[in-house]
């Protein structure tokens, strides 16, 4: 079955104000874990132990490139420690994604992906909209065979794609799945996201499909929350629980 957990940027405004308070209040909730965006500003036992009393579980981390290339091995440790499994690109440059630039920027990923490798996590790619046009995210899986993929489902719609069908093509080179759900009309990057299951996207028919596909973490993410993030992460998890996941 598939877990729940929570992308922790949803909640960014938050943290940098009081990440424990924050991380103790998402523990009340009742998700089974957290993604980590970016390293918090805490120490390492401190982190484990907040995780520990609060019963969550790390499904892994998004670092960012630069982050990545610089430390990948001392971030790997961060997170073997944490009993994290996966370590993920969240976003690119948009000149790194240009047509010419996505050999170059292969080879990077490539790279990275087996310093990943040798410390024992898997290393994946998170998209955005922008990689799901003029067929970037088939050519980075090609040029990237050993790269696995975390399908930001409501970027794939927005971008005109079915995420359901999006998920089968991937198979097994999906390993994490973002749900946010997305407001009925005409859309812009920034319309707010409302709470999960009360918006358009079919987010259980891809939850029915993750546990088919034997992924291990969706994650619920608000890049833009409509309303109180807080009350909005509450009522998501609260949603997804009473729909059987």
């Amino acid at each position: 079955m598939v877990k729940i957990g929570l992308q922790i940027y949803t909640l960014w405004r938050e943290t940098e104000k009081d990440f424990v308070g924050t991380v103790n209040e998402v523990g009340k909730m009742g998700y089974d874990g957290l993604e980590l965006a970016g390293m918090p500003n805490c120490s390492e036992q401190e982190l484990k132990e907040l995780l520990d009393k609060n019963n969550l579980q790390v499904a892994g981390a998004h670092l960012s490139f630069e982050e990545q290339e610089a430390d990948m091995e001392g971030l790997c440790g961060f997170l073997s420690r944490l009993g994290a499994k996966k370590i993920t690109i969240p976003a690119m440059r948009q000149e790194m994604l240009a047509a010419e630039a996505l050999p170059e920027t292969a080879r990077r990923l490539n790279e990275l992906n087996k310093r990943a490798e040798a410390c024992g996590l898997e290393f994946s790619y998170h998209n955005h909209w922008v990689e799901m046009v003029d067929n970037r995210m088939e050519t980075l899986l090609e040029l990237c065979p050993h790269m696995q993929w975390e399908l930001d489902t409501y970027w794939a719609k927005y971008a005109g794609r079915d995420p359901l069908q999006t998920m089968k093509e991937l198979g097994d080179r999906l390993t994490l799945l973002h749900i946010k759900d997305m407001a009925p009309g005409e859309l812009t990057p920034d319309t707010p996201n409302p709470a999960i299951l009360e918006g358009i996207i079919d987010i259980q028919g891809l939850l029915e499909q993750a546990n088919r596909q034997g992924i291990d973490w969706a994650l619920v993410e608000m890049d833009n929350p409509d309303g109180d993030p807080l009350t909005l992460t509450r009522r998501s998890v609260e949603n997804l629980r009473k729909a059987g996941f």
